[in-house]
């Protein structure tokens, strides 16, 4: 076959394949490394908040521009959670002394339609 598998597609419709997590290779910083910020305004605001792969904590511990989410300088992903929903996978840069604001909601699961 020219296919891993007798079929072009597989059999499982329904079934979310997820890719092997990649991470972003980058050298340990001290504590004195250059930080930045993100502000979430995402809703649900109960959604959990992951980033790099590890979780954070929720959207509303982030949501304001003196609660944001420090992250050291650089290239991250931010994935955000919730039961029921999409989930929502962002990459951002962290520039120093910079708060970055991401903006968006969870779809309802399934809401979507392939085209």
């Amino acid at each position: 076959f020219p296919f891993p598998f007798p079929f072009p597609f597989p059999l499982w419709w329904g079934v979310i394949t997820v890719p092997e997590v990649i991470t972003l290779d980058q050298p340990a910083l001290g504590a004195d490394a250059p930080t930045g910020g993100v502000q979430l305004d995402i809703q649900p605001w109960s959604a959990e908040v992951y980033v790099d792969g590890a979780a954070v904590g929720r959207v509303e511990q982030f949501r304001g521009y003196y609660q944001n989410l420090t992250l050291p300088a650089g290239p991250h992903i931010i994935a955000v959670v919730a039961p029921g929903r999409d989930p929502l996978i962002v990459g951002v840069t962290v520039v120093p002394g910079r708060v970055v604001t991401q903006r968006g909601s969870l779809a309802i699961a399934g809401s979507h339609t392939l085209p």
